[in-house]
């Protein structure tokens, strides 16, 4: 347990002991229980930012990441990393091989107790060329064992189309029954 948390304790000197004395016994302050506090502080329950580290076939990446913003109704995390890419296009990627740079943001909005707003965007940006991909949802609740999840995802090349940039749009609109 940290220090900042231990409760404050006072300090007794002991005066000089006499041969055969028993020790005195002195009233303790009993720990407070965890589900009760004096001050409004508390610790979070879980960290807000975190490493990360991966490889496949066609990128080994590192990267750091942070939660900005975190309410039962809001989410916005935020990750920045460097990597290699082994093979062009993989995994969304840029069309370069070599080193390349990622950024990411998740957000995360709640509209009411049966609807959710998503969007995340990645970009990962090479030595000449770079991807961006953007994907936007809306998701429902209908009952407690059907949901709507709709999403539009936009992506884009600087590489694509002769080095002019193409951009592709695709939507999906999903019924889902869970067992």
């Amino acid at each position: 347990m940290d220090a900042e948390w231990q409760g404050f304790l006072p300090r007794v000197v002991d005066g000089p002991r006499t041969p055969g004395t028993v020790d005195e016994i002195r009233p303790m302050r009993l720990p407070q229980l965890a589900s009760r506090r004096y001050i409004g502080l508390h610790s979070p329950a879980s960290r807000r930012d975190w490493f990360s580290s991966t490889g496949s076939h066609a990128l080994f990446a590192a990267g750091y990441g942070l939660e900005a913003v975190r309410s039962p109704e809001t989410r916005v995390q935020l990750e920045f990393g460097t990597g290699y890419r082994l093979q062009p296009y993989a995994d969304w990627g840029a069309a370069d091989q070599g080193l390349v740079a990622s950024g990411l943001m998740r957000w995360n909005q709640r509209l009411g107790e049966r609807a959710a707003l998503n969007q995340q965007v990645r970009i990962e940006r090479g030595r000449e060329h770079a991807f961006v991909r953007q994907t936007i949802g809306l998701d429902l609740q209908l009952a407690p064992q059907w949901s709507l999840l709709g999403d539009v995802e936009l992506r884009h090349d600087t590489a694509g189309n002769g080095g002019e940039g193409r951009t592709d749009r695709e939507g999906s609109l999903r019924l889902k029954y869970a067992f």
